[in-house]
């Protein structure tokens, strides 16, 4: 099954429902948990997979640098996760 949804910024999602079931997104939650800032790629990507993952970086894109806004891929990536209590447990 999965869990649908849209961003606050307007990015549409689709998480497999047994993410929360993953050790390995544990461990890698755990360690973004104790400031390991870049620990944040490796959820997304096991949150998202690696082409949902691919379309949320075009999203956030700017069109004038080309620049994918890490401001924006937090605020996605967020906006997911705690959209859903699923995804968390």
């Amino acid at each position: 099954m999965k869990i649908t949804g849209i961003t606050k910024q307007g990015f549409h999602y689709s998480v497999d429902d047994a993410v929360g079931d993953d050790w390995e997104l544990i461990e890698i939650l755990s360690e973004m948990n104790n400031d390991e800032y870049l620990s944040v790629v490796p959820f997304a990507k096991k949150l998202l997979g690696n082409a949902q993952y691919e379309r949320l970086k075009k999203f956030c894109r700017d069109k004038k640098t080309g620049r994918v806004l890490t401001s924006k891929m937090q605020e996605n990536i967020m906006d997911i996760f705690n959209s859903n209590k699923t995804v968390k447990n």
